[in-house]
């Protein structure tokens, strides 16, 4: 199956970070940090992510910041 960065899910949404952040009650600094790999992001914001863009989490690739 073909995976989709979490910020590929946003765009393919058609929604602005400042929409998305609002949108689960998180900063767009976070939301950004998650899409970045800065942060990880915890289940639940991250299937409220999936609901919102309407991707299935199978879909989604989440980025792993390199030590």
């Amino acid at each position: 199956m073909f995976k989709m960065s979490l910020r590929a899910a946003r765009v393919n949404a058609r929604l602005s970070r400042k929409d998305a952040a609002n949108a689960i009650n998180v900063s767009v600094t976070t939301l950004s940090n998650w899409e970045n790999g800065e942060t990880r992001i915890d289940a639940c914001k991250f299937m409220k992510l999936c609901a919102l863009y309407r991707c299935p989490a199978e879909a989604v690739s989440l980025p792993m910041k390199s030590t």
